[in-house]
């Protein structure tokens, strides 16, 4: 291994190479105040040594694959450099050319003496060890000397060389340098085999690392695509970063692929990177923004000089004209919700919305703009970031509204990854990184477009497009309100049968009340899905036609020929379907099919034991009997259907989501996030917001096939993604009584406790002084007494910041006072027996405990269920919700 220091404007790096191969690792990044400069290695004792001449002069040391890093000295070095290792004594030598000397140690940092120093040393460097001798060379004099190592040796040292400008280092090439024996260096298990390690091999033990990729589980092959990580372009290359600050090696090797690499955007699930290059202005084909739809998988991007975007499938088909822009930048897409996004550099500079197919278009941010190049989005909460080279970076979402982040040069592309933002800077030409308490950078070459590669930015879900095309002839795309149709770029066409298919233009178009055949023909629209062709291309009868087909109002679609009937023809002794659907016996024995009800003709389902199969009679049978050329079940169903894949035609199955075929059929099921509705074809969003309780901590927005959580403002969604925490900068109290001491305030059976926030107050009811008191949050200061009298019976406290409220059971009262009076004016607001009382301060809310009949009763602006003996209760004003125990009951809820 070779191992060499990398030193860069801002940072220097240590870093490896295995030699005769391209596995190249940084070690280590110093921080920005060292300067990691000379090296040494003892393949005996398996340690890294090297200087460093930063801020605060250093000699370290580290095992061979930069880990279990230590400081050997730091005290008394003014300049070190030249370091080497005596393998014969394991001593480690240097010079210092700010102090004029030359010292040693042990490598473990002991036994510190000086071997030579004074001015006839005043430039010494680079440093080696030949058997007893020293030999150095000394930059000022332009000489090479050599001396004895023993630092009792006080002899003159002797010119071996002089005269020779610009001396830096020196090395000696002889074999006892560099033994091998393994009596002198150890056994070295990286020396067969490379240690069996597919990429770099260290010796201690061995351990394997990799340059490129991630160890697998079997500690030496490296695996790619195992964690989420940076991917950005250069002028010239596309290279990749890990988030981990700590982990140094590269994702996957550099790629070289040319001038001028600016847009990049990448297709998770099949493992692809697309890129753009750009050739100047009226020259480009592509320009500055390229975005992929990976659920309709296609690419968009910007056409600067041609101003426009653009889209094509990824097998380069169905290319198509989006949208006309002005000066169009940077672009991203959102398919699952139907839109894209893309800066406009034209004046005045602004970001624009579009659908996928380029409709509904409409400016969104159209001020305070200057030249915005990078746009992304926060796909979890919904926010827009994006970077302005004169100005910072922003954000904009629907409910924080819009966040800058300044004191940035050139911010050109960005990218947001769970709490974090990176950019790169083309001024600084580094990659940034900020986060919620942190901003950390990693300096690269001219930084271009930038994207955390990652699955969780490309969640799957539902397009109306998966199913026959979403009807479209050509190029469909889902739409916020449903698909969308594009015809292609190339010739002339125009959108016909309610923007579903492409015609082109050659004459006339059709009416209304008629259908346009794909040759431009026009037929009746009522002839279309009658089982007859009357288009002479058969574009009437087309399964992506009818399959979308829809009734006018008050007609009925027919079950197999998508036939259009009137209600009146429905169980009228015709045959108005043409597959006499309309008189299935099922529904037109009485008139509004009440004798057919589910309900009414419900049986339970027949079922057989486990590793049985069940024929169609009901009887059971061994599993292992199905399609073995035998007919095991009496009427045969056993062996119906073996050897054929339903699954395979989607007009035999017509699963709406998910086909899984079986030895004698299939059936049906739903993505996650989807239910199967009762025709066991056709998939529903599954509501998990409503179905599933809790399953956010404060908001959930549902979405097709999802759902999404969300924190209200003033709140952080955490990593789960679930839970929020509280972001206000302020430290949360926990205020609390127990009838026997308050450790706030040093009072005895406080029974009510609450506090005003935006006055710093703590307020309490002690029942046995009868008092109800307050006094300042910060200590037992301007402690004030509100109420002394009638508080025979008080047990509940609650402050809605404008007045204070008790219940008072022996009266059975709740009682309201207005703060300011210091408790004169009082009044009832309820009666009863009380047991608690929490106010909210958007209607306020009291609650009292059972009667003699033991019937609970609720009064006030919100009311409640029936409960025993409630005993406590407060409000969650991040959801709105009462949480409440029942001291009866035992429960919290």
């Amino acid at each position: 291994n070779l191992y060499f220091t990398n030193a860069f404007e801002r940072q220097t790096y240590l870093e490896v190479l295995a030699i005769n191969t391209t596995h190249r690792l940084v070690l280590l990044k110093a921080a920005a105040e060292d300067r990691p400069r000379d090296l040494a290695v003892s393949p005996k004792l398996r340690l890294l040594f090297w200087t460093d001449g930063g801020q605060n002069p250093k000699i370290e040391r580290a095992l061979l694959d930069g880990t279990n890093r230590s400081v050997l000295a730091s005290g008394s070095l003014g300049s070190p450099r030249g370091l080497t290792v005596d393998y014969a004594s394991d001593f480690l030598y240097w010079t210092d050319d700010a102090l004029d000397a030359i010292s040693r140690m042990a490598t473990d940092g002991t036994q510190r003496q000086i071997v030579r120093y004074g001015s006839r040393l005043p430039g010494p460097m680079g440093l080696a060890v030949f058997g007893n001798y020293l030999l150095w060379v000394d930059r000022k004099l332009g000489k090479l000397f050599q001396a004895s190592k023993d630092p009792a040796n006080t002899d003159p040292p002797q010119v071996i060389r002089d005269g020779m400008d610009g001396l830096v280092d020196v090395a000696v090439f002889d074999p006892a340098t560099q033994p091998t024996a393994a009596q002198l260096v150890g056994f070295n298990p990286c020396q067969k085999d490379n240690g069996r390690c597919q990429q770099l091999c260290f010796a201690e033990a061995p351990r394997c690392a990799c340059a490129h990729g991630s160890l697998l589980s079997n500690g030496v092959t490296c695996g790619y695509d195992l964690d989420d990580f940076l991917v950005f372009s250069t002028d010239y290359t596309l290279n990749s970063l890990r988030l981990d600050p700590a982990d140094h090696s590269s994702p996957f090797p550099a790629v070289t692929l040319g001038y001028n690499l600016l847009a990049l955007d990448y297709h998770h699930a099949a493992k692809r990177v697309f890129f753009a290059q750009y050739s100047g202005t009226g020259r480009s084909r592509v320009g500055y923004g390229v975005a992929y739809d990976w659920v309709h998988q296609r690419l968009y991007w910007t056409e600067y000089s041609q101003k426009n975007i653009q889209a094509v499938g990824v097998d380069g088909g169905n290319r198509s004209l989006v949208a006309q822009a002005n000066r169009p930048k940077a672009i991203i897409v959102d398919p699952c919700y139907g839109y894209l996004y893309w800066t406009d550099w034209g004046y005045p500079a602004s970001i624009e919305r579009a659908t996928l197919a380029g409709n509904f278009r409409s400016s969104i941010i159209d001020n305070g703009l200057s030249s915005p190049t990078g746009l992304t989005m926060d796909v979890d909460e919904r926010m827009l970031y994006w970077t302005d080279s004169n100005r910072a970076l922003h954000s904009d979402g629907p409910r924080t509204g819009r966040w800058s982040l300044h004191g940035v040069q050139y911010p050109y592309a960005l990218t947001v990854h769970q709490q974090d933002v990176f950019w790169t800077d083309w001024t600084t030409r580094a990659v940034y990184r900020a986060g919620p308490r942190t901003t950390a950078r990693a300096s690269r070459t001219g930084p271009n477009d930038i994207h955390v590669y990652t699955a969780a930015k490309q969640g799957m879900c539902a397009s109306p497009c998966q199913q026959f095309n979403g009807g479209c002839s050509h190029v469909c795309v889902s739409g916020p309100s449903g698909p969308e149709c594009q015809c292609p770029q190339q010739g002339s066409w125009y959108l016909a049968n309610s923007g579903k298919d492409c015609i082109q233009v050659s004459g006339p178009r059709c009416q209304p009340g008629e259908f346009t055949c794909l040759s431009g023909a026009c037929i009746l629209a009522r002839w279309t899905c009658d089982g007859e062709p009357d288009c002479q291309d058969g574009s009437d009868e087309l399964e992506r036609v009818c399959a979308d087909r829809t009734c006018p109002s008050g007609q009925i679609k027919c079950e197999n020929t998508n036939i259009c009937i009137h209600s009146d023809d429905l169980c009228n002794g015709c045959n108005n379907c043409g597959d006499n659907s309309d008189e299935n016996p099922l529904f037109c024995d009485c008139a509004d099919g009440s004798d057919e009800a589910e309900r009414q003709c419900a049986t339970p389902q027949p079922t057989c034991a486990p590793l049985q199969y069940m024929c169609v009679s009901g009887q059971c049978v061994d599993a292992g009997q199905v399609c073995n050329g035998q007919k095991d079940c009496e009427d045969n169903s056993d062996e119906k259907g073996c050897g054929i894949n339903e699954c395979r035609s989607p007009s035999v199955h017509k699963c709406a989501q998910v086909c899984t075929d079986t030895l004698t059929g299939y059936y049906c099921s739903c993505h996650p996030g989807y239910r199967l509705m009762a025709d066991g074809k056709a998939c529903a969003d599954l509501d998990e917001c409503r179905d599933t309780p809790a399953v956010c901590s404060q908001l959930c927005e549902n979405a097709a096939g999802s759902y999404h959580c969300k924190c209200v403002p003033g709140y952080l969604r955490q990593p789960d993604g679930r839970a929020c925490r509280q972001n206000s900068g302020v430290e949360p109290h926990l205020l609390y009584s127990n009838r026997y001491y308050n450790p706030q305030a040093g009072l005895s059976n406080v029974v009510g406790l609450d506090f005003d926030h935006q006055e710093k107050r703590l307020y309490w009811l002690d029942a046995n002084s009868g008092r109800i008191e307050r006094m300042r949050l910060e200590g037992d200061a301007d402690r004030e007494t509100l109420v002394d009298y009638n508080l025979g019976g008080a047990e509940a406290l609650a402050v809605d910041w404008e007045r204070s409220y008790w219940v008072e059971n022996d009266y059975g009262l709740l009682v309201n006072g207005d703060e300011s009076w210091y408790g004169r004016y009082q009044k009832s607001s309820c009666t009863g027996e009380f047991r608690v009382v929490v106010l909210d301060g958007l209607g306020g809310l009291c609650v009292r405990g059972p009667r003699w009949d033991g019937r609970p009763r609720c009064q006030g602006h919100h009311h409640g269920q029936a409960w025993r003996g409630p005993s406590g209760l407060t409000i969650d004003y991040a959801t709105n919700k009462i949480f409440f125990a029942d001291a009866h009951l035992n429960f919290l809820e």
